[in-house]
């Protein structure tokens, strides 16, 4: 888990939408919320995605976080999500006043570096561009990450 923990420190590698990532003994998947029943967003985001050490121990963590756009070509697109050890200030509401020690162990995605500093907040305010002089705010999608141990 020290290699694990080292290597995305160092690499933010980044997971593409809707595609699983093997990394260890866990598969990582995250996926754009389309369906309108989790509108309006809030309640998701901070709903706890370990309640308990229980939770972990079943082998299935759901969470989700906002992730903001960036215009290419006239399109908002979502950034990728990447690989990235939270810290108290980074992490997820879902991941709020949980173990940190526990959360180093998991391979979590959340916003990049870039994303973190532009956002207002964590709570689903978008990148901010330009467009003809007016500053307008990009749009922001709602992620479901979901993990589960392999059974391989």
């Amino acid at each position: 888990m020290l290699l694990l923990r080292i290597i995305l420190r160092f690499f933010s590698l980044a997971a593409e939408y809707g595609k699983e990532v093997k990394v260890g003994p866990w598969i990582v998947k995250p996926e754009i919320v389309e369906d309108e029943s989790y509108f309006p967003e809030t309640p998701h985001l901070s709903k706890k995605a370990m309640p308990d050490m229980e939770h972990l121990m079943t082998g299935k963590i759901d969470y989700f976080v906002t992730s903001p756009t960036w215009q290419i070509e006239g399109k908002s697109t979502p950034r990728p999500l990447v690989f990235c050890n939270f810290s108290k200030p980074t992490r997820p509401l879902a991941w709020k006043k949980s173990d940190l020690k526990v959360q180093q162990t998991l391979p979590l995605l959340g916003n990049d570096t870039i994303a973190d500093k532009e956002m207002k907040d964590l709570r689903g305010k978008g990148l901010d561009y330009d467009v003809d002089g007016q500053k307008e705010t990009n749009s922001t999608f709602l992620v479901r990450v979901s993990l589960r141990l392999s059974t391989s």
